[in-house]
């Protein structure tokens, strides 16, 4: 009889980057001190002495794994950033993305909140956490500067301070997937509010819209102002035909669905002209 052929082997990149996202598995279902080499390479279909050539032990494995995670979350938040037309929105393109990746089985903030455990512990990890953090923290930084500059968050705001606040709220998520019944799903939205609220200021007034199955912008409250190529809504009493008439000629992306705001627009419009 003849013997069954055995799988192709992969090139050794390919089978290191078979036992990063193995272990990205592995380590975000389970812990860094609960791990083992053996069950990670159980998982990646490699041996362990295959996962030793590549990683001179467990510690070298997580930074990969680190790594790895931190470069996806970022072409995640990127991808959301490029497919979103409001700037206001970007600001939540971090958390947005840390779900993605969850979805996919990569679970970001338990894989920082490991590290974070042992860091005190380990000098090596520490060092390479503590530049890690620091570049997660720049690049969301520089997300809210990108905001700034786009007129979309207030100039007063510190992105650096901002960008510490978003990282611990994200951290608080893992501390409650650690502990269990801390914190409710109510909560969490809650603190999220607040926190659109910090960066946004608070929502403008609604209320419903006749003709429109949704609630709808307050019309005698609201002015139209263009800024460059942005327009921008806001309370501030009524608004004028030609003001009107130029959003409804180019209304901006809201917060709100357009069929909030355009389809009553549209009925003034006829009435002012």
């Amino acid at each position: 009889m003849r013997a069954s052929a055995r799988p192709p082997r992969l090139p050794a990149a390919e089978r290191r980057a078979a036992v990063v996202d193995a272990a990205l598995r592995v380590f975000g279902e389970g812990s860094y001190g609960g791990a083992t080499t053996a069950d990670i390479a159980r998982a990646a279909g490699v041996s362990e002495p295959i996962l030793y050539r590549h990683f001179g032990c467990k510690r070298d494995l997580y930074f990969a794994c680190l790594d790895e995670m931190w470069k996806r979350l970022r072409e995640e938040v990127e991808q959301i950033v490029a497919s979103e037309p409001d700037p206001r929105e970007w600001l939540f393109a971090m958390p947005k993305a840390v779900t993605a990746l969850r979805a996919k089985g990569v679970h970001p903030n338990q894989l920082w909140i490991q590290a974070l455990s042992k860091a005190g512990e380990d000098p090596e990890l520490r060092r390479f956490v503590r530049k890690h953090m620091r570049e997660v923290h720049d690049f969301v930084a520089d997300l809210y500067r990108r905001v700034q500059a786009e007129g979309a968050m207030s100039a007063d705001l510190d992105p650096s301070a901002e960008a510490w606040i978003g990282l611990g709220i994200g951290l608080l998520r893992s501390v409650q997937d650690r502990l269990g019944g801390l914190l409710t799903p109510e909560d969490f939205t809650a603190i999220l509010n607040a926190r659109r609220t910090s960066l946004l200021g608070p929502a403008p007034p609604h209320n419903e819209t006749p003709g429109c199955g949704h609630p709808g912008v307050s019309l005698d409250y609201l002015l139209v102002e263009r800024r460059g190529e942005a327009t921008e809504v806001r309370p501030c009493g009524p608004v004028e035909p030609s003001e009107l008439r130029a959003f409804v000629d180019a209304p901006p992306a809201l917060g709100c669905p357009p069929c909030k705001v355009t389809a009553t627009l549209r009925a003034m419009s006829r009435k002012v002209k």
